[in-house]
């Protein structure tokens, strides 16, 4: 007699039980499940299709992706599939297959719900806010009291600049569900676009009371504290940036344990400088306190940053790390760790701790007179003045950035010799801008911060003014005390240190910050704060005196 094959019925066993697990969020069995089914059967579109869902859950979109096209490859009229096939490209920042995706489910099953509802977050990423709209729109036909097609549909108002409807939306959402936590955040979001920052915290508050373990949320609560200066609660809530899906900090692990505010007296502690090189610049104006404080101190922070760091922290120790997972080791000389971002909320506890400082970060001398020397010499009697335009954020670009042909009414001033302190390759605009203007700007070809940070300090401590937007060159200008104008946008990417209407920086005593008058005008927000700065700038000639050997402060 033959052998009966068990594989078909075993297959469909441990298929029916991973099912089981999977629909009570029990991801591991389930995951194990639909494993033991791919060894019996290596095409079982199912369970390819499922393990690549939970592949998504897990964050890990490149083999949930591999996953649900094999499962689409056997089984290709399959709507959900293809609908949980966008979901993983939308999650991985791929809007574009994303709406791929979508629309071949709802080409194949024009009812699911779920693909519209999902079409409509991927066309908001790729800001299609009209076609996003409509979606929102078909998936609300049929459950207009949904609160989380309202909220999808607020935020596509929201994109058409139509604010009215987009928060009566938001409104709607909420009154359907009182406890609807993300409604809540979005509101609060949606306010401080507005401009209306203490009108959003209290939205924000109500999304962490309701969902305190969603740490996207609490970092927006952060945000929205710290931005109006409210300390205590801001930087306590700022923790959370550790652990948020998008963007998120990976952190040493223990030993040594986190410092807590101990006293340091015969102590070492270990900073690891986070994020961005310009969040690395702010947050190092801390370090001079612990210092103070410690008996030895050693700073981890980006490679390129350490002979600034060396030079300007002296009695500490200064290493070079980009891997902020990395281990300490050995752990047991250090009895102390804390991530840079973290020491705020013992040293900066409010307004007044803010210290009034000359420049805590400090260039190479004898680099900075020399070129110095060469700018005066090349601008025959002109004031020296660096310009920076915009962030290399590719996120934020669009909202902290300015073209270079959009700052003509600074370029076209007489008296100035500028001088490029952009990041990147700079040269098209640069050409272009001479054409249309016939203004030189000076390019240093001895300096590139992408690769030399030391040699950019000096360029920027050879500088009478540095004119820039909020980007790493804003925070180079101000950690050296250098006379800094900072063009900032209302609320779009208004990165919170810079705080909410205040013209100073209680983090840079030099600077100079530019804002639009009004939040949510006609004209593109730098039109008012580009004026601004060239009407301030023929100010600060005619008042100037003629260039000498040594940089003058700007005044503001």
């Amino acid at each position: 007699m033959a052998k009966v094959n068990p594989g078909p019925s075993l297959a469909n066993q441990y298929l029916v039980a991973a099912n089981h697990h999977h629909l009570a969020g029990r991801l591991p069995e389930a995951e194990a499940g639909y494993i033991d089914v791919l060894r019996l059967q290596p095409k079982n579109p199912d369970a390819l299709h499922y393990l690549g869902v939970i592949r998504t859950q897990q964050r890990n979109y490149a083999e949930a992706i591999k996953l649900i096209t094999r499962a689409i490859k056997e089984r290709p009229n399959a709507a959900e599939m293809h609908s949980n096939l966008g979901t993983a490209y939308r999650r991985s920042g791929d809007a574009v297959r994303a709406i791929y995706a979508y629309r071949k489910a709802i080409a194949l099953q024009p009812s699911l719900a779920v693909a519209h509802f999902d079409l409509g977050h991927a066309l908001r990423d790729a800001k299609d806010f009209d076609a996003a709209l409509k979606e929102y729109q078909i998936y609300l036909k049929d459950r207009p009291e949904d609160p989380v097609g309202l909220a999808g549909l607020a935020h596509a108002y929201a994109g058409l600049g139509r604010h009215n409807e987009a928060m009566t939306a938001f409104d709607l959402a909420i009154t359907f569900d009182p406890d609807f936590a993300e409604a809540y955040n979005k509101i609060g979001a949606f306010l401080c676009d507005r401009g209306q920052y203490q009108t959003a915290v209290p939205f924000h508050e109500k999304a962490v009371a309701l969902a305190p373990t969603v740490p996207e949320w609490t970092f927006d609560y952060a945000i929205a504290q710290l931005r109006l200066e409210h300390f205590a609660e801001g930087w306590a809530a700022y923790e959370s940036r550790c652990d948020r899906e998008h963007r998120p900090l990976v952190r040493k692990p223990a030993p040594p344990a986190y410092w807590r505010n101990e006293d340091l007296q015969g102590k070492t502690i270990l900073i690891w400088m986070e994020q961005g090189l310009g969040d690395q610049i702010l947050f190092s104006s801390i370090l001079p306190a612990l210092i103070a404080r410690a008996r030895h101190c050693i700073v981890e922070c980006a490679p390129r940053l350490v002979p600034v760091f060396a030079r300007s922290f002296p009695t500490a120790e200064i290493r070079g790390n980009d891997d902020t997972s990395r281990p300490i080791s050995p752990a047991d000389e250090v009895d102390y760790q804390i991530a840079a971002g973290s020491m705020g909320q013992y040293l900066r506890p409010d307004r007044q701790s803010f210290p009034r400082h000359d420049g805590y970060l400090a260039a190479d001398a004898a680099a900075a007179g020399a070129m110095r020397a060469r700018y005066l010499d090349l601008a025959k009697g002109r004031r020296v003045v660096g310009l920076s335009w915009r962030t290399r954020n590719v996120a934020e670009n669009e909202s902290k950035s300015i073209d270079l042909t959009d700052l003509a009414s600074i370029l076209r001033t007489p008296g100035v010799m500028f001088v490029n302190l952009q990041y990147g390759d700079c040269r098209t605009e640069i050409d272009k801008a001479k054409k249309l203007f016939g203004v030189e700007i000076l390019e240093d070809p001895a300096v590139d911060p992408l690769r030399d940070m030391d040699a950019f300090f000096a360029q920027v401590a050879a500088m009478d003014l540095v004119v820039t937007t909020s980007n790493t060159t804003a925070h180079v200008a101000g950690a050296q005390n250098k006379p800094v104008w900072i063009m900032l946008s209302a609320v779009n990417s208004l990165m919170w240190y810079w705080f909410v209407n205040r013209p100073d920086s209680p983090w840079y005593p030099s600077a100079c910050l530019i804002r639009p008058s009004t939040i949510h005008g006609a004209e593109p927000w730098h039109q008012q704060v580009v004026a601004t700065a060239a009407a301030r700038l023929r100010k600060w000639l005619e008042a100037a005196a003629p260039s000498d050997s040594a940089p003058l402060h700007a005044a503001s």
